[in-house]
């Protein structure tokens, strides 16, 4: 989901795995992961924070209010 952060520091997705499991939220964090997949196999790149946002909302069943080109991508996958 980092891909810019993770490719100068391969064990940082690990440590961030870790810390949603730890904390509870390993749904959320393997939706983004996802998410983050099928934006890049769309050809799309959306912000990391975007792609949390994002799986965050969906995962508690809330639609987002938003003025930001990437959200209405995310929508689309």
């Amino acid at each position: 989901i980092l891909a810019a952060v993770g490719r100068n520091d391969p064990s940082l997705l690990g440590r961030y795995a870790k810390y949603a499991e730890e904390r509870g939220f390993e749904a959320v964090w393997q939706a983004a992961c996802a998410l983050a997949n099928r934006s890049r196999q769309a050809g799309k790149t959306i912000p990391a924070s975007d792609i949390l946002v994002c799986a965050c909302a969906r995962h508690h069943g809330v639609e987002i209010e938003h003025a930001d080109a990437h959200f209405a991508i995310l929508a689309t996958l």
